[in-house]
């Protein structure tokens, strides 16, 4: 969880504020996920074979076989 702080925020401001660092954050750290899986399913033998985002930005991957 970030902490923001600092001479003439508001409360609100604030809030905004970390609300947007913990997005990004989480929005990296699912892309660094993804690239992991994406590596560990062509070493497995594997693609993707369909990738999606969903309503609550999370990810949906499908995965097949090579051939």
């Amino acid at each position: 969880m970030a902490h923001v702080d600092g001479p003439g925020l508001t409360p609100a401001e604030a809030e905004r504020l970390v609300l947007s660092v913990d997005e990004a954050y989480g929005a990296e750290v699912q892309r660094a996920v993804l690239t992991r899986l994406k590596e560990r399913a062509a070493r497995s033998g594997m693609r993707v074979e369909s990738e999606r985002t969903n309503a609550d930005q999370s990810i949906s991957v499908t995965l097949a076989a090579t051939s």
